[in-house]
This record gives structure tokens, C-alpha cells and sequence, in this order.
């Protein structure tokens, strides 16, 4: 079968053909400089599940393939591996997108070469991942940054995306923590013990929030304790009563307007914390007011229950790290030579006490002004084996 496809080489003496999950797209790669970057990558350059028969401008014959289709083998993200490996590093952008720097992630996770990105590190990362950062990316680009800033160790990036994760994430019918996507993090290359802490802090925040709303609403309607959300000291029993009276008529009815009436319970909730926020901070509780009345002279200015107040504290909640994970992080750093202390300061640890650091290393490339990329398009002719 004969298809017109585009094939990218990466070195002129290169005499493997790497298939894409693009089937119009391949990439022809030097298969002993390939190998040698990874047991991981070996094994799989040994799978010649393919010959092709070639016609392009070089020389006719046989040249065997190499399947590279799976999930994780982003056609983007090899791409740029096969340019680090061949040493193209002049024909690489300065600043990748964060698409691109998932894509390249989840490749030198999948093959155990996270080492191959430590002469971009400081350009890839430490300014442009953080670039990205600032500039206030939405939830879907938060749960990739997560994703990469964890594979290479990345400690800012890291502690940044953590909490807007934790407020982005849901969970399906059967309790499974789902990411932006609507897909499981669990098919995401982080460890499960990172997943647990993301969801365990997603359920604490919503348990305040059921605390913060429903306590309250208990209260008022029972009329347990109810004084307490009415402070003022020179109002008669009768204005009291009022004043309660409006506070449980609005928080009633600002909670039925936004669809959280009755107010679900942390364990049925399945949205994210972000969406239950978004509602709750348009609630507006009233109180008794004297018409006329000026702020510094209004005995009910501290009346209601402070909602607002206990959402901002429960938004600004860190979230914490175990040590293990925290380690594993920091080695990631050290690999992939993206590692600051300054920056690992900022991810939350629970008793953590390491004030020890490593000194940076300085790597030496090689440097082969013979090697070349370019395009061309040819007729290839598969058969299988």
C-alpha cells in the first residue's frame, strides 16, 4: 500500500523510521544514538514490527520501523526528544507552551530520560513555565502543569498548580478523582499517594463549607443557639427576632437561587470546590439594619455568621506534601536540573524539617555541527512482518 506521508530526519546518517500516532507523520532517527539514552528506549527500538521500502532522495531500499502510537507517545513531545538526542539544540525554541512541555514530559517519563531536558531547564522552566504561569492560565492547562512540574521537579510550578488543582478536580458516580478533562487522574503519570492528598483536600474544603452554610441554617431553624448570630447589645428581644428572621430568609434563599438548596453533604458532592465557591461567594446574607443608621453607630454591624470570611480561609488553605513525596519531587529536580531551593520553599511540607541542598551541577553537551533536520515527503510501502 502506497502512502504519501511527511518524514522529518534528524541525522544524515539515520536508519530508523519511528510511526506516529499521526499516521501522515514520520520520524527518521539514528537508532544506536536513540538507544543509548535509556534501557527504555533500547527495548523499544529493538520492536521492528515493520520494513518499508523507500523512495526518497537519498537511496532506495529497506529501512525498519519503529511503532511509537501509545497514549503517551505524544508525536509533539517525541519531536522534541529526538532534536535533544541528536543534539539539535539550536533548532529548539526558547520558550516551549505548555502543551508542548506536557507533551515532552509524558515521553521522558514513559522512557526514563528526564535527564535530556537539563540544557533547557532554565529556559523551559524556570522562565518560561512560570511565565505561563503568571500570565493566569485556566484549570485545563493547571492540570498539566501539575503533570510536568511533578515530573521535572519543578518545586514552584509544583506548589502553584497544587491548590488550583485540588479546586478544578471532581469526582464520578463511583468516587474516581476526574481532572479538567472529564478523564481519571489515576491514568495521569503521577504516584497514587499524590492523587489521594488531592482528593483528601478537596473533601476537607468541602467539608467546611457543608460546616460553614449548614450550621447555621440548623440553628436558625431550630432555634438552637440562635442569639449568637445576632450581637447587638441594646436591641430588644423583638428586633433580635428580626434581625435572625432575615439573616435564615436570605441565606435560604441565596442558597436556592444558586442550586445548593438543600446544601449537599462533603460525601455526595461531586463538582469541584471551585464551582461550589463560585455559588456560595454570591450568597448575600442581610440583617437587621435602623433606617438612617451610620456604620460606626449600627449595633448590628457584626451580626450573621461570617460566611464569607470562612470561605477566603478555607480557599487560602495549603495544601501539604509527605516527606516522601517531597523527596521524590526534589530528585526530580536534581535530574532534570530544575531544581532551586529558593522555589522548593514554597511547597508545603507537614513536618518537614530539611534545610540541606544540593549543589548544582554543570553538564557539557556535545556538540556536532555536521548533524542536520530537515522535510521531506516520499512514497512508502508497508509490509508487515
Amino acid at each position: 500500500m502506497l502512502r504519501r506521508c511527511t518524514v522529518t530526519s534528524f541525522h544524515k546518517d539515520a536508519n530508523t523510521y519511528i510511526q506516529t500516532r499521526d499516521e501522515d507523520q514520520y520520524f527518521f532517527v539514528h537508532h544506536e544514538l536513540v538507544s543509548a539514552i535509556s534501557p527504555a528506549l533500547a527495548e523499544k527500538m529493538q520492536e521492528r514490527v515493520l520494513h518499508v521500502t523507500c523512495g526518497d532522495r537519498h537511496q532506495r531500499g529497506y529501512r525498519q520501523v519503529v511503532k511509537m502510537v501509545d497514549e503517551n507517545d505524544d508525536p509533539v513531545g517525541l519531536s522534541i526528544l529526538f532534536q535533544l538526542i541528536h543534539w539539535k539544540f539550536h533548532e529548539l525554541s526558547d520558550r516551549l507552551s505548555v502543551d508542548q512541555l506536557f507533551a515532552v514530559a509524558r515521553v521522558v517519563d514513559k522512557y526514563d530520560c528526564v535527564f535530556m531536558i537539563s540544557p533547557y531547564a532554565e529556559r523551559w522552566l524556570i522562565n518560561g513555565l512560570h511565565w505561563h504561569i503568571a500570565m493566569n492560565k485556566s484549570a485545563n492547562e493547571y492540570d498539566k502543569i501539575l503533570v510536568l512540574a511533578w515530573i521535572f521537579g519543578d518545586g514552584r510550578a509544583f506548589a502553584k498548580a497544587l491548590p488550583k488543582v485540588v479546586s478544578s478536580c471532581t469526582l464520578d458516580s463511583e468516587g474516581v478523582l476526574i481532572d479538567y478533562n472529564g478523564k481519571p487522574w489515576k491514568n495521569q503519570p503521577i504516584p497514587i499517594e499524590l492523587i489521594d492528598i488531592i482528593k483528601d483536600a478537596r473533601y476537607i474544603r468541602a467539608r467546611k463549607m457543608v460546616a460553614t452554610f449548614n450550621e447555621p441554617c440548623r440553628v436558625l431553624l431550630d432555634g438552637s443557639e440562635k442569639l449568637k448570630y445576632c450581637r447587638s447589645g441594646d436591641a430588644t428581644a423583638e428586633i433580635k427576632e428580626q434581625c435572625l428572621h432575615l439573616q435564615l430568609g436570605s441565606l435560604m434563599s441565596g442558597l436556592n437561587a444558586v442550586g445548593m438548596m438543600p446544601f449537599p453533604m462533603e460525601d455526595k458532592y461531586l463538582g469541584s470546590f471551585g464551582e461550589m465557591v463560585k455559588k456560595l461567594e454570591t450568597v448575600k446574607v442581610a440583617r437587621y439594619k435602623l433606617p438612617g443608621t451610620l456604620p460606626h453607630t449600627d449595633s448590628h454591624i457584626n451580626c450573621g455568621f461570617k460566611h464569607r470570611e470562612a470561605i477566603k480561609a478555607v480557599k487560602q488553605e495549603p495544601v501539604y506534601l509527605t516527606r516522601s513525596l517531597f523527596a521524590t519531587l526534589r530528585r526530580h529536580g536534581e535530574e532534570s536540573m530544575a531544581y532551586r531551593k529558593e522555589s522548593f520553599a514554597e511547597v508545603k511540607v507537614k513536618h518537614s524539617n530539611r534545610k540541606d541542598d544540593i549543589p548544582e551541577c554543570v553538564t557539557q553537551m556535545p556538540e556536532d555541527s555536521t548533524l542536520f533536520i530537515e522535510k521531506w515527503v516520499e512514497e512508502v510501502e508497508f509490509e508487515e512482518e
